[in-house]
């Protein structure tokens, strides 16, 4: 950090990457950050080709510094594609690493915490008046990615405009609204904020319903229509011995879970587990266990939308039983899969057989003539 101009300045780091199944080190050096940071005209096509920059901090925790960088963050955000995610999760993970403070934390300034948290604050600044700066796109495709606006024609289902006053902030071809990201919100079903310690609030109606007047028919709510989970409710439903072996908890009106979403899965109720298993619900008909189908989409069949079910959540202690009868079920189907395909090749052969006894016939008995 940059006392004298206010400012975070890049520095060549070298880091060591450990490649599995190798002895030796690589050394990886991020040259274009040192001359980004000069302002160059050489620099400024460079830097745009970096997808990713990660800095260290002093507590060794990680932090995504490619969008201070980079000359377009959209750029940016584009290239990552469906990776974009993924690799957010996963600073999200390495950043609670910071949290584990190092030994001789003690022996720091003071003043040290005060001048990084003074820089955190105007490089923030910095990045929001760039991203105000940023020229709006211009094609729908750019817009479809663009990390700041997005088209009205682009919200997902369960995405709304929020607060009601938000205002669009131009018109693309002057038709379809352009909203600000921070303008859209996300619904989400009352078992889907539960699994965010979420609950709510009574006497909420529903600010969007799906498939209205079918059987799979959900419900959604805003954020601003729930509340926080009290503690002690929290407690009660930590506490709360479970019937093992009755009805799996946090089903739907279906008897479903919703697995939607990524990390889903590890958020299914205490003492369950879920068997991704194609054949793991035949299974657990067989077995006579309690289980709930897992909702992992939702797919359309002739402009009518229908749930997409991948496995089931069962109890721990009959996932085992489970996973060794969809073991079986599936060597049964294979086995009968391959007898009946070697039924098919006999009768092939068959009828193969029979049309050249045929043709041998019909040549010794007519080919003199």
């Amino acid at each position: 950090f940059d006392r004298e101009t206010g400012s975070w300045r890049a520095r060549f780091m070298p880091a060591l990457i450990m490649y599995p199944g190798q002895k030796q080190e690589r050394v990886c050096g991020v040259t274009s950050m040192t001359v980004a940071a000069e302002g160059s005209d050489a620099a400024s096509s460079q830097r745009q080709t970096w997808i990713w920059i990660v800095a260290a901090g002093v507590g060794g925790g990680l932090r995504d510094v490619t969008r201070r960088y980079c000359a377009r963050w959209t750029t940016a955000v584009a290239q990552r594609g469906s990776l974009g995610r993924g690799w957010d999760a996963l600073i999200q993970n390495h950043a609670a690493n910071s949290a584990q403070e190092p030994q001789d934390r003690d022996s720091l300034p003071q003043t040290m915490d005060t001048e990084s948290a003074h820089a955190d604050r105007l490089d923030d600044a910095a990045l929001a008046r760039r991203a105000r700066r940023e020229p709006l796109p211009t094609s729908r495709a750019g817009f479809k990615r663009h990390s700041g606006y997005l088209l009205e024609s682009q919200l997902r289902q369960n995405e709304v405009v929020h607060p009601p006053h938000a205002k669009p902030v131009g018109l693309f071809r002057g038709q379809e609204p352009i909203w600000r990201r921070t303008d859209i919100a996300e619904l989400k079903t009352q078992a889907q904020w539960c699994r965010e310690r979420r609950r709510v609030r009574e006497g909420e109606r529903s600010h969007k319903t799906l498939r209205g007047g079918t059987a799979f028919m959900t419900t959604l709510f805003g954020e601003w229509q729930t509340e926080q989970m009290p503690a002690a409710e929290l407690l009660a439903a930590i506490d709360e011995p479970m019937v093992v072996g009755g009805p799996i908890p946090g089903t739907n009106n279906y008897g479903n879970i919703e697995l939607i979403g990524t990390g889903a899965a590890e958020k299914i109720p205490r003492g369950t587990q879920y068997v991704s298993d194609e054949h793991a619900r035949s299974a657990a008909i067989r077995l006579g266990v309690a289980f709930a189908p897992a909702v992992i989409g939702f797919t359309s069949d002739r402009g009518q939308p229908k749930p997409k079910f991948g496995g089931v959540v069962v109890w721990a202690q009959d996932a085992d039983a489970v996973l060794q009868v969809a073991s079986e079920e599936r060597a049964r189907l294979e086995a009968a899969a391959e007898e009946q395909r070697m039924e098919r090749l006999a009768s092939a052969w068959r009828l193969l057989i029979k049309n050249v006894l045929v043709d041998l016939y019909v040549e010794d008995r007519y080919g003199g003539r």
